[in-house]
Parts: structure tokens; C-alpha cells; sequence
């Protein structure tokens, strides 16, 4: 068993770069039948080596399709309450606020500020703790890579994790910004969906 264990281990360090991992100098020295470890370990090595290759963008570059921003669209607060029972929407313009920052997202610094501002927003009506309960649950569920309707960045075709927007994706922006009405009254709210498609 140790034997195995010993050639296992060499085969591995093989594959990763020519270097066992523990054991012998060879990758099978120790093992009962080196010809068809040799063969087994061409076998695995190319199409190894051909993943490690392109991981490393050492293989054939992918043809890269612009990222694009679609046009502004807001859920509100989510799958949270707009407002409370006697005013519901109280708060709607804050997480409206808030969803104009999460579309075209940027860096993590900037997704503390719009999660702030919501926070101070909310707390502003005077519900300090809806708006303390708001922000941890934005903080947590709102990150750029959750396949979610509100993540950070979600006007984006494909997520763009965080980061400062390049030239174009802030000239998209700009463009786009242009067209959402100044009185947050008038955005149409659709209905949240979880799952991003």
C-alpha cells in the first residue's frame, strides 16, 4: 500500500511540473510496473499540461465579447418591504437609490458607500433599526459573484466581480444613466426574481 501511496504521489508531483511531491527521484521507481506507469502518466499529462496551459493563458486566447450594461431596471427593495403599514413606501426611493449603484457596480469601496447611504437613508424615516437590518442583509447578500437578481454589478451582461469600470463600461454608463426619470416616483418597479438568467 505504501508503495502506491509512493507512486501516487510522484505520479501527481509529475504531472504538476516534473516534481514528486514525497518520495523517489523518478516518478515511479518504487512502483511493481513502471511501463504502464510511464504510459498511464503520458496519458494523463497532456491534456493535463493542455488545461494548465490555457488557465495560465498560455493557450489559444478566446475571442473576448464586449461586457454590456442593460438599461436600468429596479425591484425596489428586493425582497424586503418597500415601507411599513401605514406608508408603503416609505423607504422605496432609498433602495431605488441603492439599485442605481448596485447596476453598474465598480469597486468594493464603492459598494460600502451605496450600502451606507442606504443605511443612513433608511435610518433618515426614522426606522434605525429596519435600516441597520437593511444593510446587514445588503452587505452579505449583495456581493458581485451570487448568480442573484440585486448583486453588485447586476446591470451587467457577465459579472464583473470589483473593480473600477474601464473607459467604456463608464461611457455605457453615462449613456444609460441619462435615461432613468430624476423623480425615482416614476421608475416601474418589476417584480424580484431571485435567480439572475
Amino acid at each position: 500500500m505504501k508503495v502506491k501511496a509512493t507512486c501516487f504521489a510522484a505520479l501527481y508531483g509529475f504531472m504538476l511540473g516534473g516534481h514528486a511531491i514525497a518520495g523517489p527521484a523518478s516518478p515511479c521507481e518504487t512502483c511493481s510496473s513502471q511501463p504502464a506507469a510511464e504510459r498511464m502518466i503520458t496519458k494523463i499529462r497532456t491534456p493535463v499540461e493542455a488545461v494548465i496551459k490555457t488557465l495560465r493563458g498560455q493557450g489559444k486566447p478566446q475571442p473576448q465579447t464586449p461586457n454590456t450594461l442593460s438599461p436600468f431596471i429596479s425591484d425596489g427593495c428586493s425582497s424586503f418591504p418597500d415601507g411599513n403599514l401605514t406608508d408603503k413606501r416609505k423607504w422605496r426611493n432609498c433602495c431605488i437609490e441603492h439599485d442605481i449603484a448596485y447596476w453598474q457596480g465598480g469597486t468594493r469601496s464603492q459598494r460600502l458607500a451605496a450600502d451606507t447611504q442606504l443605511r443612513d437613508c433608511v435610518a433618515a424615516t426614522g426606522e434605525h433599526e429596519i435600516a441597520q437590518a437593511m444593510f446587514a442583509g445588503v452587505r452579505v447578500g449583495g456581493k458581485p459573484n451570487l448568480p442573484t437578481r440585486w448583486r453588485w454589478g447586476y446591470g451587467w451582461k457577465k459579472d464583473n466581480g470589483y473593480g473600477p469600470l474601464t473607459p467604456s463600461q463608464r461611457k455605457q454608463v453615462e449613456q444609460l444613466i441619462k435615461k432613468i426619470p430624476s423623480n425615482l416616483d416614476e421608475i416601474p418597479i418589476v417584480t424580484p426574481t431571485f435567480i439572475k438568467k
